[in-house]
């Protein structure tokens, strides 16, 4: 079983393609966060996804509401992909993808970027 699931703020604001066949695809990159205790200091690290989804009923929440800093939650699965760069040079990505009918992205209204910080959130 290949299945992920991610929270996270959105790096920049997503990026939508449309395909040969007319098909979509939006991309976006996923910041999430862990923290740990050493010795008594606290310690983060973030990690960063490159998240594409090719489900229409995901463009459309992305579209009307996933922007920089947006919280969400994303269902999916891992994709290790190859390609050969511009230089000739073979490089590889890891991808988190949407694509079925088990899998979405989940906007967060509590983590609105678009909204000016209020005492509750």
């Amino acid at each position: 079983m290949n299945k992920i699931q991610l929270s996270g703020r959105v790096g920049s604001d997503p990026e939508f393609r449309t395909l040969n066949n007319g098909g979509r695809v939006a991309t976006f990159r996923l910041a999430t966060e862990e923290s740990w205790m050493v010795e008594g200091e606290r310690k983060k690290r973030t990690t960063w996804h490159t998240v594409e989804t090719f489900r229409p009923a995901d463009i459309k929440v992305i579209e009307e509401t996933v922007r920089k800093g947006a919280l969400v939650r994303i269902d999916g699965t891992l994709r290790n992909e190859d390609y050969t760069d511009k230089d000739g040079v073979k490089r590889y990505a890891t991808k988190v993808v949407t694509s079925d009918w088990e899998h979405g992205i989940y906007f967060d209204p509590r983590g609105d970027a678009r909204r000016e910080p209020t005492e509750e959130n």
